[in-house]
């Protein structure tokens, strides 16, 4: 959750104005990502290794299906799952 909210913040950042101060700012965000991504190496889940060289629209398809289902079970699942693909 943490890398999401520092890349969030870098990217908000080279939107603005480059002054020398977001350009320290960058620095320092730039340099605690990399230093994320050392302590936390990225594992591929169990769902990326599956749609590994799957048919793109069918993946939708069944993410679909799956999203309309945890509407129903899972309201507010649903509504944080949303909230995020908004946010992308």
């Amino acid at each position: 959750m943490i890398r999401r909210d520092l890349e969030k913040a870098v990217e908000n950042m080279v939107k603005s104005e480059p002054t020398y101060e977001i350009c320290a700012r960058l620095a320092d965000l730039y340099i605690i990502l990399d230093h994320l991504k050392e302590a936390l190496p990225q594992t591929e889940s169990d769902f990326l290794k599956a749609v590994s060289g799957k048919n793109v629209g069918k993946v939708y398809d069944l993410m679909n299906e799956l999203m309309e289902a945890t509407q129903v079970l899972n309201p507010r699942l649903y509504e944080n799952v949303m909230v995020r693909l908004n946010e992308l």
